[in-house]
């Protein structure tokens, strides 16, 4: 501030935060609506008056502001006070510059570019000006045309076969600041991008692939362009429910074999690795590792070792170091990268690397024994113990280490070996010394063997022997075991005079017999008859030897137990789904094979291909066991899609054989995608159009095996409140209209569900993006802040806030707020598209300028309607308070809702027209008694009927008019003066039709002339 007494000669300094060129679209939709800039003005003295004009690209102005009419007889007694102790200040101003790009004539200004000036006069006369600031105006959203799909057209497969491997959208718009586009995904996750600068939206080519280059998995994915202008108006396109859909070559690796002993001596060292890829042309880059069960990478092929994958490698189970990998699990992974941004990979079946070889320990219980019936070392046991493998075997040999006779056993060695000193054909052994070893090869070919244990047979001191081939034969004719030979011996220094054989049941009768003279023959064949002929029952039998010497002396020999069995083993299979889909998806990926059999020493398996091929194999001790089959080959390959054959056999010791075969097994990994689209985002709950209810699209690219289908509207809550279902096929479309099963609309989030059953046990579900069924129209509120406005230019409620706030399930598709006169015409209307601005505010102008009439109540009806045409209306009313006007040097208020008797002076003074009469005039009294200091000319106007007729209107105006309107003014200051307005205060004039506002010959608008007006003056 400048010291007492010194003249300020300064003119203001004026701060702004234009900057930039501004952009507003004034279209009420709540975005960049208007323009509200910041600024600040310093003076050394006070600001006394301030004008901002806004002028078109000619130089125009459409629109002025200026400092408000400050009065004193507005202030209220506390800021009265505040006043009067405060340095004296200029006149208030706004803390930013606004603009709502309405002009001076009411109406929103014309797009274009604008300039903004602004003027600040201190109290000495001294003034600054700023400007012009440009604004833009723009009202036009960005313009977009883009090619609409539907059908096949919204399905491609980008996997390289060269058919619909791309998607193309042709679209173009105008030239904006920016456009955006991006592919989204099921869940709303942008996948890829596009972006225009300063250009129009240009037509684009998709082939699948995400922002890295990589190609994204088949599924439902949705395309979105928009933009917004530097004024706020957006433009969105979108096309929905786009379906990749590819039938990409897969890479594959098998192994040759599931177990390998690198570094050893085992046949098995090395593990062949073989790549399955259909596509080798275009390979930029390749990897291929081995990796352990921690994911720890053990070895690693790559394009810098040769260019071209291999088809076969060769893995010595050493890493990249060359030190040799350790004992365990691994797995190999191939990588692949095309040209085409494709990258495949695929990992092998799990291997096993294994160098150690197999343990067994073996102990007899006698190193020396007599196998005759008459020893107490009839036999020997060997003790065995040995580690869990395939098959371990027992190998017997002689002094010569030639084999005598060998055993086997499936995983684990029996605990005790019994021999009785046969050989393998049944005969008894030479005397000798004998040697016993277990051995076995495990899977990775590893060799173990236990330590040979001695035996030694003496069978010296027997007289005669004999022996069975075979502990348990079938006499069935199957040419297996159909008979047993005994074997026979006796001492050779002493001549025999005769000799019988014997075969006896359990009970010691005889069911038959040979005999002769002399030497013994050196065998003798039973093929299980009896003497008297038939064939014996099944059950235990003995050989009985007896011969006569010529000296007198004679012997008896006997064998073990010799078992007849004719009966087959049993083996009983079922398999209740023959076909399956090992595809890791938890429905039937494996085939279930139950099967039960009688005891038996073993029993063996295989699955075997379409062209006969064995493909994988089971061995069992004893009994069957269930099977669980995952498609996979003796290697763990997964074997391809196809027929299969299942077959298992059985045969006991004496040779009996079953055999059972389960055909028609099917292996069927086919994909089984399942897409469901919805074409509508919203809906009208109880839709009977059938045209604009929710319209799903099906596509099954596989429709072979389908079983049933099911179609579900789902809630948010994932409870279903509508269905169908069937049996194949599945119908290619589905409607919705917004009902329940009970046919009630119902409103909420919902999305189409189908859930498809195929016969192999795959269950893929399709769903749709969540889409809105509304029944509802919007619900509006409206709120007028403050109520009565007075747009009269004092600075006290100079302004109406209108809160608008609209709520809808869906979206809003346009919007109007009509504001009406007393006459129920057409005052000014706010209207736009989409949601409303949250808030309006109105000057109290026109669309044609005009302001409001003093003390009126403005009616006003808002419509909101939305997209699937519900609409809401709301009505209201808009009060106007006293305007009083600034006219010059004096104020002036004019009233034209003051009634009277038709043709009198006298007020209604009932109905709603008498209760207006008593709030205008008690409403005039008390703003009179804040201008205390004032005169008041009352003046009355009138209507002239005969104004088309000047003689005529001449003769009214003074004998009707001037009389009339007159009596109307002095009644109007005698009601005032009850109310306690000083009669000296009161002059009452009659102007009758002199002053018309409109023509009177304008019948609409003439009502306005009809009025009371007040002047103010000191």
């Amino acid at each position: 501030m400048l010291p007492f007494g010194v003249k300020d000669n300064n003119p203001p300094v004026i701060k702004t935060e234009f900057g930039e060129l501004k952009y507003i679209s004034p279209n009420y939709d709540g975005i960049q609506d208007e323009l509200n800039t910041p600024y600040r003005v310093e003076d050394e003295r006070y600001i006394k008056t301030f004008e901002w004009r806004i002028v078109d690209s000619l130089g125009k102005t459409v629109r002025t502001y200026v400092n408000k009419d400050e009065r004193p007889e507005n202030e209220t007694v506390s800021n009265l006070w505040a006043r009067l102790i405060s340095p004296k200040e200029g006149t208030p101003l706004p803390e930013s510059f606004r603009w709502d790009g309405v002009s001076d004539a009411g109406s929103i200004a014309p797009d274009g570019k604008y300039g903004i000036y602004l003027q600040f006069s201190d109290d000495n006369d001294n003034t600054a000006s700023s400007g012009p600031f440009p604004v833009v105006v723009d009202t036009v959203p960005p313009a977009l045309d883009m090619s609409e799909l539907e059908g096949l057209d919204l399905i491609f497969s980008p996997d390289g076969d060269g058919n619909k491997d791309e998607f193309e959208i042709f679209q173009e718009g105008s030239k904006e600041r920016l456009w955006e586009a991006e592919f989204r995904d099921a869940a709303g996750t942008a996948v890829k991008k596009w972006t225009w600068n300063e250009d129009a939206p240009q037509s684009i080519t998709w082939n699948g692939q995400n922002e890295s280059g990589k190609f994204i998995g088949d599924g439902v994915y949705h395309y979105f362009v928009h933009s917004t202008d530097r004024a706020g108006n957006s433009t969105q396109g979108a096309i929905e429910g786009i379906i990749i859909d590819t039938n990409r070559p897969r890479i594959g690796l098998t192994i040759d074999k599931a177990v390998f002993s690198p570094g050893t001596a085992s046949e098995l060292s090395t593990l062949t690795l073989d790549a399955d890829i259909p596509q080798t042309a275009g390979i930029m880059d390749w990897t291929l590792e081995v990796i352990d069960k921690n994911e720890a990478v053990g070895r690693i092929w790559n394009r810098g070792e040769t260019v071209l994958v291999p088809g076969t490698l060769t893995f010595d189970g050493k890493g990249n170091d060359g030190r040799m990998l350790p004992e365990g699990e691994y797995f190999a992974r191939l990588s692949i990268e095309y040209g085409n941004g494709f990258q495949p990979d695929t990992a092998s079946p799990r291997f096993f690397i294994d160098t150690t070889p197999p343990s067994a320990q073996v102990r007899a219980n006698w190193s020396l024994f007599s196998p005759h019936g008459g020893s107490r070392r009839n036999q020997v046991t060997f003790i065995q113990e040995s580690s869990t493998e395939q098959v371990w075997k027992g190998s017997l040999i002689d002094s010569d280490g030639q084999l005598v006779r060998e055993w086997s056993w499936i995983k684990q060695a029996e605990r005790e070996l019994t021999w009785d000193g046969r050989s393998d054909v049944g005969r008894l052994v030479p005397d000798g010394e004998y040697r016993y070893y277990l051995y076995s090869v495990d899977r990775a070919g590893n060799y173990g063997q236990s330590k040979q244990v001695s035996v030694t047979v003496d069978t010296s001191a027997v007289e005669a022997s004999l022996t069975a081939s075979l502990d348990v034969f079938g006499p069935t004719g199957n040419g297996r075991k159909d008979s047993v030979f005994f074997y026979m011996s006796a001492k050779e220094d002493s001549p025999l005079a005769d000799w019988s054989l014997h075969v006896r049941n359990a009970d010691g009768a005889e069911v038959m017999s040979w005999n002769g003279r002399g030497n013994l023959p050196e065998r003798q064949e039973w093929d299980g008859m009896k003497t008297g002929g038939g064939r014996v029952n099944d059950g235990p039998y003995t050989g009985e030897l007896t011969v006569n010497y010529v000296k007198g002396d004679s012997a008896m020999a006997r064998t073990g137990s010799i078992l007849v069995d004719t009966q087959p083993p049993m083996i009983e299979i079922n398999v209740t789904d023959r076909l399956f889909s090992p595809d890791g998806d938890g429905q039937k990926d494996a085939l279930i094979i139950s099967q039960r059999s009688s005891e038996e020493e073993s029993f063996n398996a295989s699955l075997y291909d379409i062209n006969g091929q064995e493909v994988l194999s089971w061995v069992w001790a004893e009994a069957l066991e269930p099977i669980e089959w995952n498609g996979t080959d003796e290697s763990g390959n997964a074997l391809p899609d196809g027929a299969y054959r299942y077959e298992v056999s059985g045969m006991d010791n004496a040779g009996n054989e079953t055999r059972r075969e389960v055909t028609g097994i099917r292996i069927d990994t086919a994909p089984t995608a399942v897409y469901l689209t919805a074409k509508e985002g919203y809906i009208k709950a109880g839709e009977t159009d059938s045209e604009k209810m929710q319209s799903f699209t099906v596509v099954i690219p596989n429709n072979e095996g389908i079983s049933s289908w099911q179609f579900v509207i789902e809630d948010e809550e994932g409870r279903g409140v509508i269905s169908k279902s069937g049996k194949h096929p599945v119908p290619g479309s589905f409607k919705w209209n917004g009902v329940d099963d009970g046919g009630k609309p119902i409103e909420g989030v919902f999305k189409g569900v189908l859930n498809v059953v195929y016969e192999k046990g795959a269950r893929p579900r399709g769903e749709t993006r969540p889409f809105i069924s509304d029944g509802s129209p919007p619900v509006v509120r409206i709120e007028m802040q403050p109520q009565p406005f007075s747009p009269d230019n004092d600075n006290v409620n100079d302004e109406v806030t209108i809160g608008i706030a609209v709520e809808d399930s869906s979206r809003i598709s346009e919007w109007k707020l009509n504001v009406l006169d007393r006459r129920n015409k057409p005052f000014i209307a706010f209207f736009g598209r989409g949601r409303p601005s949250e808030r309006i505010i109105w000057d109290g102008r026109s669309g044609r300028g005009e302001l409001v009439e003093s003390a009126e109540d403005y009616s006003y009806t808002f419509t909101a309607s939305d997209i699937l045409g519900h609409s809401s209306i709301v009505q209201g009313v808009i009060a106007v308070d006293v305007l009083v006007i600034r006219e010059g040097n004096r104020l002036k208020i004019r009233i034209n809702n003051l009634t009277f008797q038709p043709n009198s002076s006298s007020f209604t003074l009932t109905g709603d027209e008498g209760e207006k009469n008593t709030q205008v005039l008690d409403r005039l009294a008390e703003i009179m008694k804040k201008y205390g200091s004032y005169r008041i000319i009352v003046e009355g106007h009138a209507v002239s009927l005969r104004w088309a007729n000047p003689a005529a209107a001449k003769k009214e105006q003074k004998s009707l008019l001037i009389p009339l309107s007159r009596s109307r003014a002095e009644a109007v200051v005698k009601e005032l003066a009850k109310r306690g307005i000083s009669a000296n205060r009161l002059t009452a004039s009659g102007v009758g039709g002199d002053k018309p506002l409109v023509p009177h010959g304008n019948e609409e608008e003439r009502w306005r002339n009809r009025r009371v007006e007040f002047y103010l003056e000191k």
